[in-house]
């Protein structure tokens, strides 16, 4: 398909969300959407917005069919959600004609791709570590946008020093992430080394972001008074699907990174 080709059918998928009758045709809206950028663009930001997207529909069409969401917040979340899928459709244009080169958004409230991401480090336990790469996957977005520079235990190279590398990022880091569960909870190692030292680096303006990943309680911790991901409060393993309690933290983290960057800018 030649890039006028593309266009015109970004063209349609714009004009189709406004006839759109319910969420199912928003959601088959979405998936055509991704399928077009991913057969053609795989590597552009925006066709990892476009699957993030895709599974946030996916989500909000199965609380519709749970009947755990009131028609207010339907409303409120299809309203958002439109807006994000416009704003994506308009960003697609512009890197289409550029020739496939992720484009830039000039909206106020979005922040540019920099030449400095955020340094983003990921503490987690090591019975955690498959839920850890699934997360690190689900923040592809932010890496390939170049907002953020990812950073955990399994980078260190064989003969440095494990303990001097995670102490150098993590005071770098922007962001720390807990990726909290009883695993992480009981380290000893990770308390000391990661929890302590993320919490202390709290006072120079390090955000500081819990991820409920299993149940576990931890009223009463240090990071317990924090707002942590999901929002929900939900333990990303107790949800019916595993992606979309990934999804929700992935979306989380964007908002954080967003900020951090317009404070920034």
């Amino acid at each position: 398909m030649n890039p006028q080709a593309i266009l015109k059918q970004i063209d349609l998928f714009k004009d189709s969300v406004a006839t759109a009758a319910d969420n199912r045709q928003l959601s088959q809206l979405s998936e055509r959407l991704t399928a077009l950028l991913n057969a053609h663009f795989p590597d552009a930001a925006e066709t990892q917005i476009a699957i993030l997207l895709t599974g946030e529909m996916h989500e909000l069409r199965h609380r519709e069919m749970k009947g755990v969401i009131s028609n207010a917040d339907r409303s409120l979340a299809r309203n958002q959600w439109v807006d994000k899928f416009l704003n994506l459709l308009g960003d697609a244009k512009v890197m289409v004609a550029n020739g496939g080169t992720d484009a830039q958004s000039d909206a106020t409230d979005q922040p540019k791709a920099t030449a400095v991401p955020l340094k983003l480090f990921l503490s987690y336990a090591e019975a955690d570590e498959d839920l850890k790469k699934r997360l690190d996957n689900h923040l592809t977005a932010l890496k390939r946008g170049n907002l953020i520079d990812l950073w955990s235990d399994e980078q260190v190279l064989a003969g440095h020093d494990w303990g001097a590398e995670t102490k150098r990022n993590i005071q770098d880091a922007d962001i720390v992430l807990l990726l909290v569960s009883a695993s992480f909870i009981a380290s000893e190692h990770i308390w000391k080394a990661e929890v302590e030292k993320a919490m202390a680096r709290r006072r120079e303006g390090v955000i500081v972001v819990p991820v409920a990943l299993k149940p576990v309680d931890w009223e009463g911790l240090p990071f317990a008074g924090l707002q942590g991901l999901p929002r929900s409060g939900k333990p990303v393993t107790t949800y019916d699907d595993l992606d979309l309690g990934l999804l929700e933290v992935a979306k989380g983290v964007r908002e954080v990174v967003e900020y951090v960057h317009r404070q920034k800018a």
